[in-house]
């Protein structure tokens, strides 16, 4: 959800904690794991 709000929808961090309820943090910290995963999968 993290990445299709960061890099389809065009969101910001803040924006993306406000959709979520998150904050800021976590929202960088999502973004940062499911990159990894992201990158996992493709080197498959």
């Amino acid at each position: 959800m993290v990445i299709n709000l960061f890099y389809v929808e065009d969101y910001s961090l803040q924006q993306i904690g406000d959709i979520l309820g998150i904050s800021i943090g976590t929202a960088k910290s999502r973004l940062f794991h499911a990159r990894e995963k992201l990158k996992t999968i493709i080197k498959q």
